[in-house]
């Protein structure tokens, strides 16, 4: 299988979350400056995009989250803002098993389509 990815600067909190779900499943750490084909790339060869945080919260990472989708691949995340919903729109980092990826795919894929990219933009932000 496919390793999960990971791409975004690293914090103390998001290393140690990583290092939890390494004990589980393989995860590739996208080097720092890896940018457009080569980070494409990277995440096309994985199964899914990891989100976590850089702070404790719930708030949308939007460049992992659109990332992943135009990938096609699933998002496993920490809790997102809304319109976001653990389980349907993206798979909980903390229940991998408890959601299928094609479904959950599918879900975001509804979901994006009800908004226009700008409108989307704001209820994150």
């Amino acid at each position: 299988m496919p390793p999960l990815v990971f791409f975004g600067s690293i914090s103390e909190r998001r290393e140690r979350i990583l290092r939890d779900i390494s004990a589980f499943t393989k995860v590739e750490v996208v080097p720092p400056g890896t940018y457009g084909d080569s980070l494409a790339r990277k995440i096309a060869s994985a199964s899914a995009v990891i989100n976590i945080h850089r702070e404790d919260g719930a708030y949308a990472e939007v460049p992992r989250l659109l990332s992943a989708y135009r990938a096609g691949k699933v998002l496993i995340s920490e809790p997102l803002a809304e319109p976001f919903i653990a389980g349907k729109h993206y798979i909980p980092y903390d229940d991998p098993e408890g959601s299928d990826p094609r479904e959950v795919f599918g879900n975001l894929s509804r979901l994006a389509k009800e908004y226009r990219f700008s409108d989307l933009l704001r209820t994150v932000f």
